[in-house]
C-alpha cells in the first residue's frame, strides 16, 4: 500500500509536502517528492516497498523528465508487458520495477496501455511534450483516488485526508452525498463526503490538459457478463474455477518482502490461504482478529482452518475499545 498525491495549479513544495505527508502511514520505506514550478507541476509518493526495493523509487522519470509518475499499487503481468517492451526496443534501468514497467507501458502505447494491464493499481503520469496529466484506477477499484479541480488548480491524492492539506482546497460537506451514504451504506462514484472532491470510479482513465485546464475522464474497462448458454458439464466448471484461482493467487505472490493471508475461515479467504499454501510449498503467515462479541467471533474457523493448513497462525484480540 502506496500513497500518492500532486497537483498542477497554484501551490507550492509546502503544500505537496503537507498532502504527502498525510500518506505516510501508507508507506513508510520511502517519500519522494518532485517539483516543476516552471509547469507548474507537483508529484508526491509515499512508498511501501514490494517489489525492486532499490530500482522503484517515485516519482519516476523517463528521458529527464519528460516522462514522469506516481504510482499505488501492483501490476500483476508486469513481467509480461516487460518481455513485450524489450522486443520492441525498450532498455530498462531497473532490474524487476513494475512502477518502470507501468512508465514505458504509456511510453509506447499512450493512454490504450491501460487495456494491457492486470493488477490493482491507481497511478498519474506527465507527459510533458503533450502538456498533460494522465492517470487510471485499476478494473474494481481496489486502489484509491481522489481528486479535485477549480479554477486554481486540479489536485489528487490517495486519500482525502491528503487532498484537503491543500490551502486551496475546502472540506465542504455534501449533504446529498451524506444521504446517499445512509441510504445505501457507501457514496457511490463518482461522489464523495465533500463537495467538489470526486472519486474517480473503477475501471476509468482521465487526461488532464495543463494548458486548457480541461478534464476528460472515460471507460477503459466495464464488466461484461456472458450470457450464453453454458456447454461445459459441472465438473469441467469446477476444474476452471479451481485453474482461475489458483493463476490469480499465484499472480499476487510475486513479491520482494514476506507475504501473509488474513484468513477469516470463511470460504473465500480459505481457499487463497489453501492456494498460496500449495504453491509456495511450505507454510505461510496467517492472520486473523476475534471479538468478545460471540455473534461476530469466528476464530473457531480461522484456528482450525490454520491447524489444516499448518500455517504460521497470528490472532489478535480486537476489543470494542481498540475498534
Amino acid at each position: 500500500m502506496c500513497g500518492i498525491s500532486g497537483f498542477t495549479g497554484l501551490g507550492n513544495e509546502a503544500d505537496l509536502q503537507s498532502m504527502t505527508e498525510a500518506l505516510t502511514h501508507r508507506g513508510p520505506d520511502a517519500t519522494g517528492y518532485a517539483g516543476l514550478p516552471e509547469i507548474p507541476l507537483y508529484l508526491g509518493h509515499k512508498r511501501l516497498s514490494i517489489l525492486d526495493h532499490s530500482g522503484g523509487e517515485q516519482p519516476m522519470w523517463l528521458r529527464g523528465r519528460e516522462l514522469g509518475l506516481v504510482f499505488n499499487g501492483e501490476i500483476y503481468n508486469h513481467l509480461e508487458l516487460r518481455a513485450e517492451l524489450e522486443i520492441l526496443g525498450h532498455r530498462f534501468v531497473s532490474d524487476h520495477s513494475d512502477t518502470e514497467t507501468l512508465l514505458r507501458a504509456y511510453d509506447q502505447w499512450g493512454t490504450s496501455m491501460t487495456k494491457k494491464l492486470n493488477g490493482m493499481f491507481a497511478f498519474v503520469i506527465f507527459d510533458k511534450i503533450k502538456k498533460r496529466l494522465f492517470g487510471a484506477r485499476d478494473h474494481f477499484g481496489q486502489k484509491p483516488f481522489y481528486y479535485t479541480q477549480n479554477s486554481k488548480l486540479f489536485a489528487f491524492s490517495s486519500e482525502l485526508s491528503s487532498l484537503v492539506k491543500h490551502p486551496q482546497i475546502e472540506a465542504t460537506q455534501d449533504k446529498l452525498s451524506l444521504m446517499k451514504y445512509f441510504a445505501h451504506d457507501y457514496i457511490p462514484a463518482p461522489r464523495t463526503v465533500f463537495k467538489d472532491i470526486f472519486k474517480l470510479p473503477a475501471g476509468q482513465q482521465f487526461i488532464f490538459n495543463i494548458d486548457e485546464k480541461k478534464l476528460k475522464i472515460e471507460e477503459y474497462w466495464d464488466f461484461n457478463l456472458d450470457t450464453r448458454p453454458l456447454t461445459l458439464s459441472e465438473g469441467e466448471i469446477e476444474e476452471k474455477l479451481r485453474g482461475l484461482l489458483k493463476s490469480s493467487v499465484s499472480r499476487c505472490l510475486q513479491t520482494d518482502v514476506p507475504y501473509g493471508v488474513f484468513l477469516s475461515g470463511g470460504i473465500d479467504s480459505s481457499c487463497i490461504a489453501k492456494y498460496a499454501t500449495d504453491i509456495v510449498g511450505a507454510p505461510i503467515h496467517t492472520f486473523s482478529i476475534y471479538f468478545e462479541e460471540k455473534s461476530f467471533d469466528e476464530s473457531e474457523y480461522s484456528n482450525l482452518m490454520a491447524k489444516t493448513l499448518k500455517s504460521k497462525h497470528h490472532f489478535d484480540h480486537l476489543s470494542i475499545n481498540k475498534a
